[in-house]
């Protein structure tokens, strides 16, 4: 009975934007991944990021 009620129970994991076609490849769904919190986060960061900013700069053309 458990395995009956296994296959139609609802996932509990976040959806994170990995998607795959019927031969097998993946791909990320951009809407879904963007919108992510922890993305997003790591975005912002990397934007504020001293680091990049200097790697930006000496890099402009």
């Amino acid at each position: 009975m458990t395995a009956i009620l296994n296959l139609f129970k609802k996932s509990d994991s976040k959806d994170t934007g990995l998607r795959g076609t019927a031969e097998g490849r993946l791909y990320v769904d951009k809407k879904v991944f963007y919108n992510r919190t922890e993305v997003r986060e790591a975005i912002k960061n990397l934007k504020k990021s001293t680091a990049i900013k200097e790697q930006i700069e000496a890099n402009r053309i």
